[in-house]
């Protein structure tokens, strides 16, 4: 087991990964993303009355890393706010309109229009036309 929680939420984090454990996933992965967002829950000494959306924002804002790990964050206290909402803890979750930092897009390559033209032609030219190979109905 990794380090334990230190905000005041810790008991219910701890009681939301045992429930999704008992539901088949593993806490790998989903711990050290609430980590963060434990720290800054005690780093600021802050309980549900001081959990509203606009603090998500300012966690948001001071979460550093790649977009997508910075959106994982977010995911994850996300879930862990739905899950307080099943229970009846909160009435409300603040994270559920928090939007999603924007993802670069991963282009791998760009052919030229001659390559473009090379390429369409070769398979052009691997079609085959004789009469075995064409399907008639």
């Amino acid at each position: 087991m990794s380090e334990p929680y230190a905000s005041t939420l810790a008991p219910l984090l701890e009681q939301y990964l045992a429930y999704r454990c008992s539901i088949g996933f593993t806490s790998d992965s989903l711990r050290p993303l609430l980590c963060t967002f434990d720290q800054y829950v005690a780093d600021n000494q802050m309980d549900f009355s001081t959990l509203t959306p606009s603090a998500f924002l300012i966690f948001k804002q001071g979460l550093t890393g790649a977009a997508g790990t910075r959106n994982q964050k977010i995911s994850a206290a996300r879930g862990f706010f739905d899950y307080l909402v099943r229970r009846e803890i909160v009435s409300a979750n603040p994270v559920k309109d928090i939007p999603a930092a924007p993802e670069n897009a991963y282009i791998p390559f760009v052919f030229s229009s001659r390559q473009t033209d090379t390429l369409l032609l070769a398979s052009e030219n691997a079609i085959r036309r004789e009469v075995r190979y064409l399907l008639f109905f």
